[in-house]
């Protein structure tokens, strides 16, 4: 799609001008300055002829910016300018940038994301992953997404991170801890969000589908702390006990992940702190759904998703799989079809669904095709790239029938982490008193978990500056405007190509009043599906 039909589409959705104030303005200068006030009214005559509002300015007399009226062309208005014998010189206006770069210490580019310094370990974090995909670019032009909610479901945020805190959404209709469900939604003092998977703690043998809280959070460090090993199970599941309950060789490998993929989605942004997430202070919606070991309930899911578009969550960000819909036993897809309904329902309530399309590209059997839920067509679905722009050795890629959207960096990207009770272990035999909980800045092995958020963060731009926007559209824009990779085109690796946030959001002629899951803390699990969320 060229530019000009990209352009076209904004301006449907927007309902305005179809083309930028930019292009609509050209600098003029008048052969023969009248004296004193007739300059003014010689611009006003001019104005009148052409229909087109004109601007003076009373430092510069003869001076004026014209604006081509609505139905009318810039080229037709700059000839017409030009023809008339009282104007020596009429040209689009110059024009000058922000290269805007906000003051996050960590928010720099490096040649080498893959060197790590372990004398100064400070020294190597960066977030050259959001100059791939040209971020500065696009907050040149969107900036304010503050009042856009990206559901993060996923297996809990720390919700008091210094980097994420103040980009926590709340629920203005709930009063906390007063035990009344004041927005009468079915969910008692859901302030954060809500827990669908409580004090399970990811053994498949014992865990209770059904048991779900009011906290989506991950263990603060403020909080009493435990005094051995041994009494962390009473805490908090969500931190992890150290156990790993489904003898899958690693235990609370879940617990992180969510904290993860909110930053890349939306850490706080100009606060002279840490990292600045993609989707420049958007607020952070947080629904669990994952337990620490890494996997959870389809119907959890499907609550959960059905949850976020109930409180009205403008993009929904699914870093999960349940593996490809033709793999999956019959016997359990009626609980698939309940995830498969609530992205409909989602979908059909205005979200825009960003999902993970998946890590087994290397594992043994895969051969091909997009997991689900990221092939289905009411959710945009996310590959990932190395920071050489390659495709990543886990990303899966798309089968015959099928469309991978766009290409994100998935590899080597520093965000907020927290300190989970396994590490936490660590460090007390290793005799460091590290509070259970830390604020984290890591960098996750990688997965296309990492590349879905920062598509999200994205979403969120778009959506503040056109709150209708709707998938399909917003699809269209990802495929017009990506930077091409692999074979010329679209092809199964690259999709359209890496993402280019400015190349959509350049468009947008001023700014006006516009759901997420787990997939691969590194190598893909391998195993039955189980009516479980994977992380691979």
């Amino acid at each position: 799609m060229a530019a000009g039909a990209v352009l076209a589409l904004i301006t449907a959705v927007s309902g305005l001008s179809a083309q930028p104030l930019e292009q609509r303005a050209i600098f003029i200068k008048l052969r023969q300055p009248p004296a004193g006030g007739a300059t003014e009214f010689a611009l006003t005559d001019l104005g009148r002829q052409l229909g087109a509002t004109v601007k003076t300015y009373d430092r510069f007399p003869g001076y004026a910016t014209v604006i081509v009226p609505e139905g009318d062309t810039t080229q037709g208005v700059l000839e017409r300018l030009r023809a008339n014998p009282a104007v020596e010189n009429a040209a689009p206006h110059l024009t000058c940038r922000l290269a805007y770069t906000p003051n996050d210490p960590y928010f720099r580019d490096t040649d080498n994301p893959d060197y790590f310094d372990p004398e100064d370990p400070e020294a190597s974090v960066n977030q050259y992953y959001l100059y791939d995909v040209e971020a500065p670019g696009a907050w040149d032009y969107q900036r304010s997404a503050s009042y856009v909610k990206v559901a993060i479901i996923d297996s809990g945020v720390s919700l008091f991170h210094e980097d994420l805190y103040s980009n926590v959404w709340t629920n203005a209709g709930e009063v906390p801890n007063d035990g009344v469900d004041n927005d009468n939604n079915g969910f008692i003092d859901d302030y954060y969000g809500w827990d669908f998977v409580g004090a399970d703690k990811g053994d498949p043998t014992t865990d209770d589908p059904t048991n779900e809280d009011n906290y989506p959070g991950v263990w603060d460090p403020s909080w009493p702390q435990p005094e051995t090993e041994e009494n962390i199970e009473n805490l908090d599941s969500a931190i992890g006990d150290t156990l790993d309950n489904n003898s899958d060789g690693g235990a609370d490998l879940g617990v992180t992940h969510g904290t993860m993929v909110a930053g890349l989605a939306s850490a706080v942004a100009d606060n002279s702190m840490d990292l600045a997430g993609m989707g420049f202070n958007a607020k952070i919606m947080t629904v669990r759904v994952v337990n620490a070991e890494g996997w959870g309930w389809g119907v959890d899911a499907a609550d959960a998703i059905t949850y976020a578009a109930d409180q009205e969550a403008d993009v929904i960000n699914l870093s999960f799989s349940f593996g490809r819909w033709e793999d999956i036993p019959p016997e359990e897809l009626p609980e698939a079809i309940l995830v498969r309904d609530a992205i409909t329902y989602a979908h059909d309530k205005g979200c825009l669904i960003v999902a993970s399309a998946g890590n087994s590209r290397g594992s043994q059997g895969y051969s091909g095709g997009i997991d689900f839920p990221a092939s289905m067509n009411e959710t945009i679905s996310v590959g990932a790239v190395d920071w050489e722009g390659h495709y990543s050795d886990y990303s899966n890629w798309a089968l015959p029938g099928e469309t991978l959207d766009i290409v994100a960096p998935g590899d080597l990207t520093w965000t907020t982490s927290v300190l989970d009770a396994s590490t936490w272990a660590v460090y007390q035999l290793l005799g460091y008193d590290i509070p259970l909980g830390t604020d984290l800045i890591d960098i996750p092995l990688g997965g296309t978990s990492f590349s879905a958020p920062i598509v999200s963060g994205y979403a969120a731009l778009l959506r503040a500056s056109y709150p209708e926007l709707t998938l399909d559209q917003f699809r269209e824009i990802l495929h017009a405007t990506a930077t091409d990779l692999g074979p010329e085109g679209y092809d199964a690796d690259y999709g359209y190509g890496l993402l280019n946030a400015r190349g959509g959001i350049e468009y947008i002629p001023e700014p006006s009043t516009f759901c997420l899951m787990l997939v691969g803390l590194g190598a893909p699990l391998l195993g039955r599906w189980r009516k479980r969320l994977r992380r691979g």
